[in-house]
């Protein structure tokens, strides 16, 4: 079956390469006329060119929810401080801070030489600390109702000016509740960024389409789901290693293309200088088995393929207080072994991915942690001998046990994989293929028996992960979408969240992992790797483990 199937896409590929090349044609024609009616680029040998295939909703930092939004805000935005390639931190518009003892006061020194970009109402001023006050106050705004609010969640708000004091022009206090580690790496993300006042007040609701920041690049025209053009910042606060000016580039070019396919066929022809995600129906064409490049690409483009902070996997609804699971089988830890133990990884990564990715027979937090890594935790390795004698566990071997899978299309390949697999243990598996909103509707109301997922990390952090499984993050209001509860996890989540020595960390994020494994209540498939092409006279578009686009550094040969 799985041979038919391959080579049924192997088939479809070029009839869809004919209906694409069609298509494409007509899109870069129009996309060039576009861009030649719009632009007043001073060379336009100097623009950097790629596709977004995924939903562009906003421009405002409040919103950065996607990937889509985050790639175009972190070009037009500075926050307090930033992730290098390494995702270490690092100063941005504060140029040094200091902690109390008590870890609860964050006081940052910022730049006096970082402006907003030109605009009718900010008209290109100095940034101060009264607008970080502005802006995060402005995110907590329960009106704005940004989904990133809850990076501001440890803020005391009840202590001196709510938590935000702007002691004068380049000096901001933030003050916490209570010692909260990561609390530095969310400042990285988007949605701390920096926005002036009076564009936003007089923008209002189209701050999204117009938005005004510190970015290496400036907004200059978005035509939704058409064109996006950001123009070089020529007053940029930062500059390289040797003194030169950032950025390099004169300008980026964003198209819309939503046919996967079709944007990589634009790649090919040069039409685009970056490409991003790999793509089942079209992976054998680029990569050989071993994730390499194939000969006819090897001296056309660069292959950034890096571990990226990304565990996909699949979750039970393990709440025993739900009829749901009472009437089936999720509800036995021994089962949830025994799934975890019949599953192939290294065949799913192989097949499906071209070794793109890393079988995860570990815990949820992906590789990339040396301090974690260390610790040698061992998850479930594929062994049929073990699955079985956990179903016997059960009561189950020899038994037909049906278990639902909700997934979307996107995923159905790998569904099916893992279908054929559990086959082997008696366990039949229904899969249910939906719309991405209406999963995840049903993951979020706890409807969902087994489902697919991925987690991303907003922030490098193993907490990003293991506080998915505390108990007070239950969904919908938090990511807990197991339903997951354990007084030992929860106990050791609370010390986590309060300290601050590296090697105690570690031994309680360790103990969490364990915990997780001994209850099993998701199964991990693979820890995720970057894939990026990139034109080979493209220079300083460095890779990174969260994926973000960084392009300031970026150069035309």
């Amino acid at each position: 079956m799985n041979l038919k199937k391959a080579n049924l896409h192997s088939g479809l590929f070029y009839f869809e390469i004919a209906i694409a090349n069609a298509l494409l044609k007509l899109l870069v024609v129009l996309s060039l006329c576009f861009f030649s009616c719009h632009n007043n680029l001073h060379n336009e040998n100097n623009v950097f060119r790629y596709n977004e295939d995924g939903q562009l909703t906003s421009l405002d930092p409040a919103f950065a929810r996607t990937q889509p939004n985050t790639w175009l805000i972190n070009q037009l935005f500075n926050g307090l401080v930033q992730m290098n390639e390494k995702m270490q931190i690092m100063p941005c518009i504060a140029k040094s801070w200091e902690v109390n003892e008590e870890k609860t006061n964050y006081t940052f020194h910022l730049r006096n030489d970082v402006h907003f970009h030109q605009d009718t109402y900010s008209k290109g001023r100095a940034v101060t600390a009264n607008d970080f006050k502005y802006s995060f106050e402005r995110l907590l705004d329960k009106k704005l109702a940004s989904p990133g609010a809850w990076v501001l969640a440890m803020v005391d708000r009840e202590a001196t000016e709510g938590g935000f004091e702007a002691k004068n022009d380049t000096t901001f206090i933030i003050k916490l509740k209570q010692p909260y580690s990561p609390f530095l790496k969310l400042l990285t993300q988007s949605y701390c960024a920096v926005v002036p006042h009076e564009s936003v007040s007089m923008w209002g609701k189209d701050f999204r389409s117009h938005p005004v920041g510190t970015g290496p690049f400036e907004f200059f025209l978005w035509d939704e789901g058409v064109k996006l053009i950001l123009h070089k910042n020529k007053t940029y606060f930062e500059s390289d290693s040797v003194g030169t000016k950032l950025p390099y580039l004169d300008a980026v070019s964003i198209s819309f293309i939503d046919n996967k396919l079709a944007a990589f066929l634009a790649f090919t022809k040069g039409d685009l200088d970056f490409f991003n995600g790999l793509e089942s129906n079209f992976k054998d064409e680029v990569l050989h088995k071993d994730g390499t490049l194939k000969a006819k690409y090897l001296h056309q483009f660069i292959l950034q393929s890096n571990p990226y902070l990304n565990t996909e996997y699949m979750g039970f609804l393990v709440d025993d207080t739900s009829a749901l699971v009472k009437e089936n089988a999720t509800g036995d830890v021994n089962f949830r072994k025994a799934i975890s133990f019949a599953i192939n990884r290294n065949a799913l990564v192989s097949y499906l991915r071209n070794n793109i990715g890393t079988p995860a027979n570990r815990g949820f937090t992906p590789t990339g942690f040396p301090l974690l890594d260390e610790k040698n935790i061992v998850g479930y390795p594929f062994n049929l001998d073990s699955a079985n004698y956990y179903m016997q566990q059960a009561g189950l071997q020899n038994k037909k046990t049906e278990l639902p899978l909700y997934t979307v299309q996107q995923y159905l390949d790998m569904a099916v994989l893992i279908q054929n697999q559990l086959a082997k243990i008696g366990v039949v598996l229904k899969i249910e293929v939906n719309q991405n909103s209406f999963n995840r509707g049903l993951i979020n109301k706890g409807r969902a028996l087994f489902f697919r997922a991925s987690w991303i990390a907003d922030y490098p952090d193993p907490e990003n992960y293991l506080g998915v499984f505390y108990s007070r993050n239950f969904c919908p209001d938090g990511p807990n979408y197991t339903h997951f509860k354990n007084k030992e996890y929860d106990a050791l989540y609370e010390k986590v969240v309060q300290e601050t020595n590296d090697r105690m960390l570690y031994n309680y994020y360790a103990e969490m992992e364990n915990i997780l494994i001994a209850n099993a209540p998701v199964v991990t498939l693979f820890y995720d790797k970057t894939f990026r092409l990139i034109q080979n006279n493209i220079r300083g578009v460095l890779p990174n483990a969260q994926n973000i686009l960084i392009l300031k550094y970026a150069q035309k040969e």
